[in-house]
C-alpha cells in the first residue's frame, strides 16, 4: 500500500499550534491590560442567566487564576504532542497498535488534530470568561457569556466528530491492509 494513500487529511499542526499560542498570548495580554481598569471589587462568577453571583477583591489572586490556568493547560496540551502516539488512548487503540508504523500515522495525526481543536475551543472559552469578568467589572453587561456556553457545548461535539472520523479512518485502513494481504 502506498503510504501517501493512507495519509490523514489533518490540517497542518503548525497552524493550529500557532493559533493556540496566539490565543494564549491574547488571553495574557488582555488580562494584564485590563487589570488596571478593574474596580476594587469585581465579579468573578456568573449564573446561567449571566447574572453575577460571586465577587472578588482586586488585590486577590482570583483574577490571575484563569489566565495562568489557561497558560499552564496550554503548555501541557502542547507538551502532550511530544509524547509518543502510543500513549494516546482511543477506542481502536489495540487494533491500530497491531499495524505497521506507517499505517498508524494518519490515525495519530487525526488524534493530534483533535487535541489541538479541543485546545483552541478551551482557549476561546477562557478568553470569553476573562472578557466577561472585565466587562462586568466596568459595568457593562457582557454578551461574551454566550461564547462561553457555546464553546462548552462545542467540546463534546468536537470529541464525537473526531471519534467518528477516527473510526472511519481505522475501518478504511483496515480494509486496505486486508486487501494488500
Amino acid at each position: 500500500m502506498n503510504m501517501d494513500a493512507s495519509r490523514s487529511t489533518a490540517k497542518n499542526p503548525r497552524v493550529l499550534i500557532q493559533l493556540h499560542v496566539l490565543l494564549l498570548v491574547v488571553l495574557m495580554w488582555y488580562s494584564v491590560a485590563a487589570y488596571s481598569t478593574l474596580p476594587d471589587r469585581y465579579p468573578v462568577h456568573f449564573n446561567f442567566k449571566g447574572e453575577i453571583d460571586r465577587w472578588a477583591e482586586k488585590g486577590s489572586v482570583e483574577y490571575w487564576m484563569l489566565p495562568v490556568a489557561g497558560v499552564v493547560l496550554g503548555i501541557l496540551l502542547l507538551a502532550s504532542l511530544c509524547f509518543p502516539p502510543r500513549w494516546y488512548n482511543f477506542p481502536q487503540k489495540a487494533q491500530v497498535d497491531r499495524w505497521p508504523q506507517e499505517h498508524r500515522m494518519p490515525v495519530y495525526d487525526t488524534l493530534k488534530e483533535m487535541l489541538m481543536i479541543v485546545a483552541l475551543v478551551i482557549d476561546v472559552m477562557l478568553l470569553a470568561i476573562q472578557v466577561s469578568v472585565v466587562q462586568s467589572a466596568e459595568g457593562h453587561p457582557s454578551k461574551w457569556i454566550a461564547a462561553v456556553f457555546g464553546a462548552a457545548l462545542c467540546l463534546p461535539v468536537v470529541a464525537v466528530v473526531y471519534l467518528v472520523r477516527i473510526s472511519r479512518l481505522v475501518k478504511r485502513i483496515e480494509r486496505e491492509l486486508k486487501a494488500a494481504g
